[in-house]
């Protein structure tokens, strides 16, 4: 007796069909915004080629690399991972435009936010200022130290003596911590004031653990 007539079925192999349908099913298009992980696969002197896990590979554009320092563009080799930022899923040419300097944005704030989670504890070098206050660093975001964040700022001055002071402080190492994130307004607030109650804080309780010890 066969095992058609016993009612038993004998496995086949997958058709094309199947496997095409599904590689469908676990194809996942990619979304504009989204941050990937991809695998350089051609560099040039003007465009970087990136395997995304989509039908077509991911175009870094030139205009793009020139937002990133030479540096960061030399440290880049074929078979680097790196992350990208989903610009245009599918441009008129069908290309996936993507952009690593979008990327590296994305991850400034999210490591911000982490940042003013756990109220870390950040360093960086003055590089600006207006009447409000001093700009400094966070990878590519720029943050901002008002001038009431300021240790050790006098608060009663002219305008002019005001911004005079604050253009002073251009160029010296600030230990700040952060205390506002807001993407949507794409402000990034950090504190010199709060740095120092934080570091004060923490060497207080090293000291009475060692006290305890």
């Amino acid at each position: 007796m066969t095992q058609e007539e016993m009612g038993e079925t004998t496995p086949t192999d997958p058709t094309m069909e199947d496997l095409l349908s599904q590689e469908e099913y676990n194809y996942q298009r990619p979304k504009r915004g989204e941050i990937r992980t991809g695998t350089v696969v051609l560099l040039g002197p003007s465009e970087i080629v990136v395997d995304v896990g989509a039908k077509r590979e991911g175009v870094v554009s030139p205009q793009d690399l020139e937002r990133l320092s030479t540096e960061e563009r030399a440290a880049i080799s074929v078979g680097d991972e790196i992350r990208v930022y989903i610009v245009n899923p599918e441009d008129r040419d069908g290309n996936t435009i993507v952009s690593l300097y979008l990327a590296q944005i994305e991850q400034d704030w999210q490591k911000a936010e982490e940042y003013l989670e756990s109220k870390e504890i950040v360093e960086g070098k003055v590089i600006g200022y207006n009447k409000g206050g001093l700009v400094v660093p966070f990878g590519k975001i720029r943050a901002f130290v008002p001038a009431s964040q300021i240790t050790g700022f006098p608060r009663r001055m002219s305008p002019n003596q005001r911004i005079e002071r604050l253009s002073q402080q251009v160029g010296r190492d600030i230990v700040g911590q952060i205390i506002e994130v807001d993407r949507r307004r794409k402000r990034l607030i950090v504190s010199e004031q709060a740095a120092q109650s934080e570091w004060r804080e923490r060497r207080r309780r090293e000291v009475m653990d060692s006290l305890v010890d």
